[in-house]
């Protein structure tokens, strides 16, 4: 009951507190303390059954992969698009609408078209580098909706077995 307690009370965090922080690059301490809080409470626990030791590690690994994944996540928030990435994007960018100055078309309409297509082509490619190195803000943000939906699924599972709220 407790480490459900302790679940629900870092889910509420992250999707009502730190998603908000993480699309202007933050995070939660708070979160971050509820997870530690979590992990120290599972690894506490003392098997007494022989499913509770079969149980055990695999609370164990989950626990750690939950660790895991919201160092992933925050890790992402912090860092965005590395600027020797941008570097080298926009030189190959660069390089490339240059090469379309070397090539000969009877027509220019053709030709216009051709290198009009191909800077058209290196903008979208550029642009959906920034929103994906921004996971968090702008058009293309992750949403919360499965972490809210995991937290309402262990709530309403909490509350039928006669938890708190």
């Amino acid at each position: 009951k407790k480490l459900e307690t302790l679940l629900i009370d870092y889910l509420d965090e992250v999707v009502n507190v730190e998603w908000d922080l993480m699309e202007k690059n933050q995070i939660s301490k708070k979160a971050r303390q509820d997870m530690m809080g979590l992990i120290s409470e599972g690894m506490r626990i003392e098997p007494q059954t022989e499913n509770q030791k079969a149980l055990f590690p695999i609370l164990a690994g989950e626990l750690i992969s939950a660790w895991e994944a919201r160092r992933d996540r925050t890790r992402v928030t912090n860092q965005g698009v590395p600027a020797a990435e941008w570097a080298i994007l926009l030189l190959g960018s660069v390089i490339t609408i240059t090469f379309t100055f070397f090539f000969t078309i009877e027509s220019s309409a053709i030709y216009l078209l051709m290198s009009g297509m191909v800077a058209l082509l290196i903008s979208m490619s550029l642009y959906l580098v920034l929103m994906f190195g921004a996971p968090f803000s702008g058009d293309m943000r992750v949403s919360n909706s499965g972490l809210a939906l995991i937290r309402d699924r262990i709530a309403e599972m909490h509350q039928a077995d006669g938890g708190p709220g």
